[in-house]
């Protein structure tokens, strides 16, 4: 399979890239500050145990992923399920020195993982961002797939009729393909499971009954449970959805997020995983170099720990702007052109179109992503777009029309 992804830009022209999926409000001026104001201390080590970087992401984490304002979509939680998140963000806080790890991008992550599981079973949910199966196949891991999501890409083609009824049923079959992922899990007992929600390059979300059925398979089979929730800081209402809800009821769980997308920085790679278990995060950590944060990697990371309401504004413009885009697509399906976007709730659309756009759009200086190199996705003419400022989403719809109605 041929590994690629978002941003390679240097070998093209490109003018507008949406095959990214970064935060478009752009990387906040914090940021940029910390990194001048570090220049004086260039000439030392960073803190080899990361301590202040520790605590600012436990504290950051109990801000953003408990004392969210913002409303979900979800159903409300019982008082049971609430004081769960109470006690499971307090026990975070108080041993974030055992369970919050650093990372040098989310990607320094999935390699450290699947170097902790070389040679063992690992079932991947598919689709999935290539950078898993990369990983898990040099460490020489036995990989098994689930292909789910593959059942609603093929359908699809024949069984859409117009925009509404092909996002009703992709979350309809989503929700059944979880239904199949539970079944092969206590099948094959894998040593570890990995997901993503939302999900890349789909954009959805697990439904929290679904995760919280996941979660238990996990336990019955023994088996570690990864999310990948790279784009969760995007969500509305991200707490119903993340996996540290089930920290407190079970000890094999691994989150991965990162900084990169939420703040638009993929040039400084920040990230973090959070465990619940000391002795995992451990692991990750012996499988990590010594100082793998550079200092102003560090700085930035502090920096952006005290953003406070900048990720909301983010995940608040996203909700709008695609709720846009979903609608002016869905239009010009409804007008005849050939395009097919997916139901989404991250900040990036999945689409199919029958046209092979890719190659003329990028004659225009316009990148989207090619997602036919991503497993579990067949045949040609799936994209994703990354949402950027309403100004250049327009553009992009207007040099999208143009090619179709050529």
């Amino acid at each position: 399979m041929t590994y690629s992804h978002g941003g390679e830009i240097y070998d093209k022209n490109i003018r507008l890239d949406f095959s990214v999926s970064l935060n478009p409000l752009g990387c906040p001026e914090s940021v940029k500050k910390a990194l001048g104001e570090c220049c004086p201390e260039l000439n030392l080590y960073p803190d080899i145990n990361y301590n202040d970087l520790r605590r600012a992401l436990a504290l950051y984490e109990n801000t953003r992923y408990h004392k969210s304002s913002c409303i979900s979509k979800a159903s409300q939680h019982t008082e049971i399920e609430n004081a769960n998140e109470v006690r499971c963000m307090e026990a975070l806080q108080e041993s974030y020195e055992d369970t919050i790890i650093p990372l040098s991008g989310a990607s320094e992550g999935i390699t450290a993982v699947a170097g902790m599981f070389s040679g063992k079973k690992v079932l991947l949910r598919l689709p999935i961002f290539g950078g898993y199966e990369r990983a898990f196949a040099n460490a020489k891991c036995d990989i098994y797939y689930s292909y789910p999501n593959t059942l609603i890409l093929d359908d699809a083609l024949d069984k859409i009729a117009d925009t509404s009824s092909i996002e009703k049923f992709s979350v309809d079959d989503y929700h059944r393909g979880n239904e199949l992922l539970i079944k092969q899990i206590e099948e094959i007992k894998p040593d570890l499971m990995v997901i993503g929600s939302p999900s890349n390059p789909l954009g959805q979300l697990i439904d929290p009954g679904d995760l919280k059925s996941i979660v238990n398979a996990c336990k019955e089979a023994g088996t570690t449970l990864l999310c990948d929730e790279a784009f969760m800081g995007f969500v509305q209402g991200r707490k119903e959805y993340s996996l540290i809800r089930f920290f407190l009821e079970y000890s094999r769980l691994i989150i991965i997020r990162s900084f990169t997308k939420l703040y638009s920085c993929p040039g400084l790679r920040l990230g973090y995983a959070v465990t619940s278990d000391p002795l995992l995060a451990e692991s990750i950590r012996e499988h990590l170099p010594e100082w793998n944060i550079s200092l102003p990697a560090e700085k930035a990371m502090l920096a952006l720990c005290e953003e406070g309401d900048f990720a909301d504004k983010i995940a608040e413009y996203v909700a709008v702007e695609r709720k846009r885009m979903l609608k002016e697509m869905s239009d010009m399906q409804k007008s005849g052109e050939s395009i097919f976007p997916f139901v989404s709730d991250a900040n990036y659309i999945f689409f199919k179109s029958k046209e092979y756009i890719y190659e003329k759009l990028l004659e225009n200086g316009i990148l989207i992503r090619n997602c036919d190199n991503y497993r579990g996705i067949n045949g040609k003419g799936f994209y994703r777009i990354g949402l950027k400022t309403r100004e250049e989403n327009d553009e992009l719809l207007d040099e999208m029309k143009k090619l179709m109605r050529s």
